[in-house]
């Protein structure tokens, strides 16, 4: 910094002066402008992006029908609350709960309290109130979406949708899609977990599990009965399920025999240790079938 010493009349004065070798700053730049040659926007950053005017069109139209959206939801629950207090009044809502003698003597403690509960002419009222919001909510989101439709037409861009599409199939198992034709799926080891813990029998263990949780309780506890009621009717379904589910795999599965296991066997009737010799089976789809009708029986149309 230069600093220059003036004197005059009086005392010294000191008057500070800009540095020559100093470079200018730069003009400045507004984080965001607007190129009316172009029609789009320019943001001013380390890269200057330009987006077309269509983004910006899009996002006045959500804005004038979010305004129109709140504005109805507002004056129309601002309407049915004055109609509400018209109806029902503004006072009698609560009132105080009355213990008697013998609650007292079981809790001391509720003596001298000041309980409030709702009256039923409260519950009538929130009742009715509810149910008139539900109704100016929809009527709300649809003037809503009309004035989005009028704003996005007016402007000229298309309108702006979010989400993602359902999949038109959901998961199918391997017996589904050897029936159907499919190709196998590839399954990772987490999803092969996930959808083997939802199989009915494990469900069946699972919920059989915690009854028997549940039966170690006291029987003062007021939620046993009804966990017990729950998990008894929960485990009868899966039962049923699973009992199915094993039918179709004795069906359509075979024990094919891969091999011999020899193993050495100790006691039972004889004192020496005896060699012993069990199949190794392996469980396999079993090969396409065709009904004889004569034979009335399922005959294999190609080998194992």
């Amino acid at each position: 910094m230069i600093a220059k010493i003036i004197r005059k009349h009086g005392p010294f004065k000191v008057k500070k002066l800009k540095p020559f070798n100093k470079p200018k700053s730069e003009p400045y730049k507004a984080p965001l402008s607007y190129d009316a040659k172009f029609k789009s926007i320019i943001i001013n950053k380390n890269k200057e992006l330009s987006l077309t005017s269509s983004i910006a069109k899009q996002d006045k139209a959500s804005r004038v029908a979010s305004h129109i959206e709140h504005r109805t939801l507002r004056e129309g629950l601002k309407r049915i609350r004055a109609r509400n207090i018209s109806i029902f009044g503004r006072t009698g809502y609560k009132t105080k709960k009355i213990f008697t003698a013998k609650q007292i003597l079981k809790q001391p403690k509720l003596a001298g309290t000041n309980y409030s509960i709702k009256t039923p002419k409260a519950k009538k009222a929130i009742k009715s109130f509810n149910k008139a919001a539900t109704k100016v909510a929809i009527i709300a989101r649809k003037k809503g979406e009309k004035a989005y439709e009028a704003a996005s037409k007016k402007l000229g861009v298309g309108r702006r949708f979010y989400g993602v599409r359902k999949p038109k199939q959901g998961f199918m198992d391997a017996h589904e899609r050897k029936m159907t034709g499919q190709a196998p799926a590839i399954l990772s080891e987490d999803m092969k977990a996930f959808y083997a813990g939802q199989r009915p029998s494990v469900l069946l263990k699972k919920h059989r599990a915690t009854l028997s949780k549940i039966y170690q309780n006291p029987k003062s506890w007021k939620q046993r009965a009804p966990l017990i009621r729950h998990y008894k009717n929960v485990a009868k379904s899966e039962l049923k399920q699973a009992k199915i589910d094993r039918n179709i795999f004795r069906d359509s599965t075979v024990q094919k025999i891969t091999g011999e296991k020899t193993f050495w066997r100790k006691g039972g009737y004889v004192s020496k240790p005896r060699k012993v010799s069990i199949p190794m089976t392996k469980t396999v789809m079993q090969p396409e079938k065709t009904y004889d009708v004569v034979l009335k029986r399922w005959l294999r149309t190609k080998p194992i």
